[in-house]
């Protein structure tokens, strides 16, 4: 299921989604906590930076069971990818800690960028 992100009020219908998915695989509370906490700083950043994007929510089965997540938008992309999955760094006035935090909370983080094109970033939490 693809959503679009314009702005904070669309945070809940990404959730539920989540939401939704993670019960049918049978996820676990912390699992499905730390997929919806990466998924929520990911989706701000979509908000602040890109003035939004598109999130697609899939249930994988092949092989081992995930909730699977990408994020797209039309932003300004990250100049240095390095730096900005770097504990405290921030482009904005922030603690940095929201893309290496969302690194760490899910089992499979990648991230593609081009400056002035925009940014996917693909995550996904295990069953």
């Amino acid at each position: 299921m693809i959503i679009t992100i314009q702005g904070y009020h669309d945070l809940p219908i990404a959730f539920n989604i989540i939401h939704e998915q993670s019960d049918l695989l049978g996820m676990k509370l912390l699992q499905k906590t730390q997929l919806i906490t990466a998924a929520s700083e990911l989706m701000t950043n979509m908000i602040k930076y890109a003035n939004g994007g598109e999130v697609e929510i899939q249930a994988s089965y092949m092989g081992r069971k995930k909730i699977v997540v990408v994020f797209t938008d039309k932003g300004p992309g990250i100049p240095d990818i390095d730096l900005a999955l770097t504990r405290g760094f921030s482009s904005g006035k922030t603690y940095g800690i929201g893309l290496p935090g969302a690194r760490q909370l899910t089992d499979e983080f990648s991230i593609t960028t081009t400056v002035g094109t925009g940014t996917t970033i693909k995550i996904a939490k295990w069953v």
